[in-house]
């Protein structure tokens, strides 16, 4: 018999399924063997520790530990939200949850642990650019900002208003703007709320003495107003410290002001150097000397193309379009292309055709355009690419020509009214409107070769006023309601045909209910939803913003009994704000431009007689118009340049081509000194020294083509000094 002496020693500590080398005795004789041993694995485990919280871009190792020590694979639930290396290494990604499971193989068995991880955002920098700006930076992009979503306080818990939040475009560092200078060796703490989440981060504020004044050479316009000279002044500690540091400017030029404005003409060329002086030791700090060139506006890049018509002038395009129309039809006519360029000071411009921009087709079997005029001739399907050339600027646009816009199928409008009665024909009448589509399946009701309709009655004879017999045919327009009165009682049944070769027809059936004159409930006619910005757009159908809205007393089919309001009705409007208005008669009562309905939102309808509801309904309003961008020029502004100006306090504001900035609102945070602002105005008189803060800026702008007026909410303040 094998003797195995050494197998129970191997039992005590730690084995697994394998195979096994022994030596025994048998019969006195030392002998060798080979075994497969299958041997239960005692005592195994695995675990794992570390924060339950992770920081977006930061990594940290979740090692598991394994009893007996055996190879480990690692898993994340979700590698979006975290990833996790083959030893147990954790990276955050992005905010969220995820779970990490660390796996392991000991002999047959396969044991496992869990690590439940939250993944968060948070600040990784806090530091100040200038006495007045603060960047917080975070480990994750933010979708939003606001700056209600800071609070900045000092070492004693005093907060420190901010002016205003603003993310750049990496999403990931907010700048906080401040009413005031932050307090030199005094140490500040920043609450930021992302989501349900609160970070914190504190710095030591320090100012100190003036190191150097920095200034490049520089181009400035030469349109005969003085410009600002650009410059910046550090601190010892690289702080800007430009706003709070006088300076002085000498040039060989007289055309400089004190402060730093200079005027020059085309092609003047001036050499300027800026100095500090130590106002306790005297102590001179001053700039290299750079050069400040006057210079007309002249092309620095090509920002856009779009296509416009060739009524168009480049010096009197309206309006830039926001989403810039670079596809057209190969069967187009009358169009041409229109540059926008941006000048070596950063202003957006409209070039004009003929005068400073040229076009170039490098791929004229596709698209011709004219190199002056910009006129556009489509010679097949397909993408040609335009070179735009302004001055020395030139880049290269892509203008597709795609299939011929036709005629494809036509279609019942769902607005259509398919139901009249013999109750009241003067109110109770159908309408059908037919639309033609085009392949892409958008209206194409205008093409003249196919907006011409024939209703053919194919039976019904009599039901309809308008098709007294079978085989009589009524013409109607494409996209136009066509309008039928109640003869009697029946269905009438119509086949659409259009004078264009080749569309399907449609098939439509009227159906007149017979005369009841019987009362049994009210409602309220002229119910239907309206856009405010259909009041501005270039038609003079007001049918699509205002309606008239009158109790009627209606019969059992919801028909019209009598055409005149219900005598004693009294019809009460609450407004998105929840004001109440009561509802005037006449025509279009209900107006979406008007004051007392031009905010969006829902506006519930109550009809009341004798002091009890009898129909109730609700209107939407909305507003498709887009406002345009309004930015400030300076939040920080002297009183004299206001007054200086033409335009008073409009001259801090730009907006987008085509708008004009027509008056401001805002609150005085001194009224004394400036008048607060709860309607618009133009300018502004400020009494005594005393700086003025201006909050909760509105600027009003006006589109010149369609007269659309928009109030823009700015959510900033301005100091007047």
């Amino acid at each position: 018999m094998l003797q195995i002496p050494v197998l129970s020693t191997l039992l005590a500590v730690w084995s697994v399924e394998n195979i096994v080398k022994v030596t025994g005795k048998k019969s006195g004789k030392a002998v060798k063997k080979t075994l497969k041993a299958t041997i239960t694995v005692k005592n195994s485990s695995i675990s794992m520790k570390g924060d339950s919280e992770l920081l977006i871009g930061a990594e940290k190792s979740y090692k598991a530990t394994v009893k007996p020590s055996v190879k480990v694979s690692y898993k994340s639930s979700d590698e979006a939200i975290a990833t996790v290396d083959t030893k147990g290494n954790v990276k955050g990604v992005k905010a969220g949850k995820v779970t990490i499971t660390a796996t392991a193989k000991v002999g047959t068995k396969t044991i496992k642990a869990t690590k439940d991880i939250v993944v968060k955002n948070g600040i990784t920098e806090f530091k100040a650019t200038t006495p007045k700006k603060l960047t917080v930076k975070f480990a994750g992009a933010l979708e939003t900002v606001a700056k209600e979503n800071f609070t900045l306080t000092d070492a004693k818990g005093a907060k420190v208003a901010i002016q205003k939040a603003t993310l750049d475009e990496t999403k990931t560092i907010v700048t906080l703007d401040l009413y005031s200078e932050l307090t030199t060796a005094t140490d500040y703490t920043v609450s930021a709320k992302v989501g349900e989440d609160t970070f914190t981060e504190t710095l030591t504020f320090v100012k100190g003495a003036v190191a150097k004044i920095v200034a490049a050479n520089q181009i400035v316009k030469a349109d005969g107003t003085p410009q600002q000279i650009k410059y910046t002044v550090l601190d010892e500690n690289g702080l800007d410290i430009t706003d709070s540091t006088a300076v002085s400017f000498s040039s060989n030029v007289t055309t400089i002001t004190p402060d730093g404005k200079i005027t020059l003409a085309d092609g003047v060329l001036a050499y300027v150097t800026i100095t500090y002086v130590n106002p306790t030791t005297g102590a001179e700090i001053k700039s290299e000397t750079f050069s400040v060139t006057g210079s007309t506006s002249a092309a620095a890049s090509i920002a856009a193309v779009t296509v416009g018509s060739t009524s168009d002038t480049g010096a009197t395009l309206s309006a830039w379009p926001k989403n810039a129309t670079t596809t057209i039809a190969k069967n187009a006519t009358g169009l041409k292309l229109f540059a926008q360029y941006v000048n070596q000071y950063g202003d957006k411009v409209v070039a004009t055709n003929g005068t400073d921009v040229s076009y170039e087709s490098l791929d004229p079997s596709i698209l011709i355009v004219d190199t002056k005029t910009g006129a556009l001739t489509p010679i097949a399907e397909g993408a040609a690419q335009i070179k735009v050339t302004s001055g020395t600027a030139s880049q290269l646009f892509t203008i597709t020509v795609v299939a011929p816009a036709t005629a494809s199928k036509m279609a019942l409008d769902a607005s259509s009214v398919l139901k009249a009665s013999m109750t009241n024909s003067s109110v109770n009448t159908a309408s059908v409107k037919i639309n033609v589509l085009d392949q892409n399946g958008k209206n194409f009701n205008d093409d003249t070769d196919s907006n011409v309709l024939t209703f053919t009655l194919t039976s019904g004879a009599g039901v309809l006023s308008e098709a007294s017999t079978v085989g009589a045919t009524v013409s109607g327009t494409a996209g136009v309601a066509k309008t039928f009165t109640a003869a009697k009682a029946g269905t009438a049944t119509f086949k659409v045909t259009s004078n264009k070769t080749g569309l399907n027809y449609v098939m439509v059936s009227i159906t007149v209910y017979g005369t009841d004159n019987t009362v049994v409930k009210y409602g309220l006619t002229g119910i239907k939803d309206l856009n405010i910005q259909d009041c501005y757009d270039g038609d003079s159908n007001t049918n699509d913003y205002k309606t008239t809205v009158e109790v009627k007393a209606l019969n059992k089919d919801g028909f019209v009994v009598a055409a005149s309001e219900v005598s004693g009705a009294a019809i009460t409007v609450t407004k998105p704000d929840k004001t109440q208005v009561t509802l005037a008669s006449g025509a279009d009562n209900f107006d979406a431009t008007a004051s007392a309905f031009s905010a969006v939102g829902a506006y519930s309808i109550v009809a009341t007689k004798n002091g009890t509801t009898i129909a109730t309904a609700t209107i939407n309003v909305k507003d498709t118009g887009v406002k345009p961008a309004v930015t400030i020029k300076k939040n920080s502004i002297d009183y004299t340049e206001i007054a200086a100006s033409a335009n008073n306090i409009l001259d801090n504001f730009t907006t987008e081509t085509g708008w004009t900035v027509t008056g401001v609102k805002f609150v005085s945070g001194n009224s004394a000194a400036i008048a607060s602002a709860p309607t618009a105005v133009t300018s502004i008189t400020k009494t005594g020294t005393d700086s003025v803060t201006l909050y909760n800026v509105v600027v009003v702008v006006r589109n010149t083509a369609s007269n659309r007026t928009f109030e823009v909410a700015t959510n900033q303040s301005i100091t007047v000094k």
